[in-house]
């Protein structure tokens, strides 16, 4: 039995940190930018994305973890059946070998036998002492008994032993998971009848436009590069957070907010915008580990011409929540993002 934990090589008790730290170093080895794009890394990409996906969303961590424990049950369950299996088979051997405990049709057999014995001391003209008949008929009608019983249970045993092979064959759906736990009926209805968990953050494994993540950080394929043409440039600092971000630069001036750079920065590094045309922007970001969004405070990017040159901007900004960084952001709305 395979399991998500097993995909990402974590404990089943493992923490969201340590399932995004699991997932994070993964995704690093296995990306198909660093795997010359082969089929192989393609094929567990998916399956890292799917167990990340699975184990960060609570309900369907809780469908996972009940059909492990189903699992587990039937297994378990399939193992008492063999036991149980072995045991009449034992059970039937041993009364073939004991001539006191043999089927029913071989008891019912004894009673003849015995009557055609009296026939021939009676015919035989032989005495026949009252108490020694007394003493034959009870052992008989004990034997008769005593074959009938065992006719009665040996029946019920092999009944037994067919109920289990269906059982064994029988696989669980994970709706009928709780009843198999031995749960009282009013506990295995309540998750039922609870409301349903708020909607949560998973991180996605592409970014919003359908292209996968860089495996460094870069821009993003397949968004548009705008404002170029200038001299001035934009360094994002996240050499110090612990979460990569997608980050947005938005140009304001015009009365349009647009966003004209779009890019990829992991934790632990910084990326340099150049050549951007002078003008006003901000910074918009998503923390890719919480889906939190945040933005700076605006910024002027300036190209000054002074005789024969031009001085120009060299902005450098160090996000949010590093201690002593020198942007202040604020949470924004997914709309303003």
């Amino acid at each position: 039995m395979h399991t998500h934990y097993d995909n990402l090589k974590i404990s089943r008790d493992a923490p969201p940190e340590v399932i995004r730290a699991a997932y994070k170093a993964l995704s690093q080895k296995h990306h198909p930018d660093r795997n010359h794009d082969s089929p192989e890394s393609h094929r567990v990409m998916t399956i890292i994305n799917t167990a990340y996906e699975v184990l960060m969303n609570p309900a369907k961590r809780a469908q996972h973890d009940a059909w492990i424990l189903s699992q587990e049950k039937a297994k378990a369950g399939a193992t008492a059946n063999a036991g149980q299996r072995a045991r009449p088979a034992s059970t039937a051997s041993g009364t073939s070998a004991d001539p006191a405990s043999r089927s029913g049709s071989g008891a019912r057999q004894a009673p003849p036998a015995d009557s055609r014995t009296s026939r021939k001391n009676a015919d035989s003209g032989s005495a026949v002492n009252p108490a020694g008949a007394s003493t034959a008929s009870k052992a008989l009608f004990v034997l008769v008994v005593a074959g009938a019983a065992i006719y009665l249970i040996i029946p019920t045993s092999h009944q037994s032993a067919d109920g289990s092979r269906q059982a064994e064959g029988w696989t669980p759906s994970v709706s009928t998971i709780a009843a198999m736990t031995g749960e009282p009926r009013d506990a295995a209805a309540t998750p039922t009848k609870s409301p349903a968990p708020l909607p949560q953050y998973v991180r996605q494994p592409t970014a919003p436009n359908g292209q996968a993540w860089p495996a460094w950080t870069s821009y993003i394929p397949g968004y548009p590069i705008r404002k170029t043409g200038g001299l001035s440039s934009l360094t994002v600092d996240n050499s110090r957070n612990s979460s990569d971000v997608f980050l947005k630069v938005f140009s304001l001036g015009g009365g349009d907010t647009i966003p004209v750079r779009f890019a990829l920065i992991k934790a632990g590094t910084s990326f340099e915008f150049s050549n951007i045309e002078h003008g006003s922007f901000d910074v918009r970001y998503m923390d890719l580990d919480t889906g939190k969004i945040a933005k700076s405070n605006p910024f002027e990017l300036e190209e000054i011409a002074e005789g024969n040159a031009t001085r120009y901007s060299r902005m450098s900004l160090t996000l949010y929540p590093v201690r002593n960084g020198n942007t202040q952001a604020q949470e924004i709305e997914e709309s303003e993002f």
